[in-house]
């Protein structure tokens, strides 16, 4: 169940280049136009995605910061790490 969402502003997007495979360029930088206010993922992507992030944090037995990226529909974590900001 979403409770509530706060869909922002984004200006660009960061993309992996297949245009030149000998290039060091593997990633390249795409300024967003029509699309830039645009909900990124769908309800059923976000509530997916929220259930593999509770499993991360039930793991660990602390919240944690979750870097992740997506690909054709995959989602991929990059990073986990606790949250050291969060008073009380």
């Amino acid at each position: 169940l979403i409770i509530s969402k706060n869909i922002s502003t984004q200006k660009r997007k960061l993309i992996k280049s297949n245009q030149n495979k000998n290039s060091d360029i593997a990633n390249i930088w795409i300024n967003l136009k029509d699309e830039s206010q645009l909900q990124k993922l769908n309800d059923k992507q976000i509530i997916l995605f929220a259930k593999e992030f509770i499993k991360i944090e039930n793991h660990f037995k602390f919240p944690c910061d979750i870097e992740w990226a997506m690909e054709n529909e995959k989602l991929y974590i990059t990073q986990s790490r606790p949250i050291t900001t969060l008073s009380g």
